[in-house]
């Protein structure tokens, strides 16, 4: 599951140099995940328990995390994907991933 905003994110924090992705790798992924993955509309986040509940900023110093917990909720997913694990890893009960053990996932989920 993924938002408009999520997908944007993902695009520009993946392109960093310190998750060794190249422009194709992170456009590749990006458009798998639109591809294999639901949308989740603002309408249905508006929903969200987050729309109420705010995360502890312990767990959050970055405000803006608190999205992908909300469409997980919403969701209710098996997995997040975030450059920082550990933000999540205390306050949900999905797997987290780090993008590239996400990709290493999916080749091998895509290839068997």
């Amino acid at each position: 599951m993924y938002c408009a905003e999520i997908l944007v994110e993902y695009r520009e924090v993946l392109a960093r140099p310190r998750f060794g992705l190249d422009p194709s790798e992170v456009r590749e992924l990006s458009d798998l995940l639109a591809e294999i993955g639901e949308e989740v509309g603002s309408g249905d986040l508006a929903k969200s328990p987050l729309a109420v509940w705010r995360p502890p900023t312990a767990h959050f110093p970055d405000p803006d995390d608190a999205l992908f917990v909300a469409v997980g909720l919403v969701g209710d997913v098996d997995a997040i994907v975030t450059g920082i694990t550990w933000h999540f890893a205390e306050v949900v009960r999905s797997r987290v991933y780090a993008p590239t053990e996400f990709r290493e996932a999916l080749k091998l989920l895509l290839s068997g």
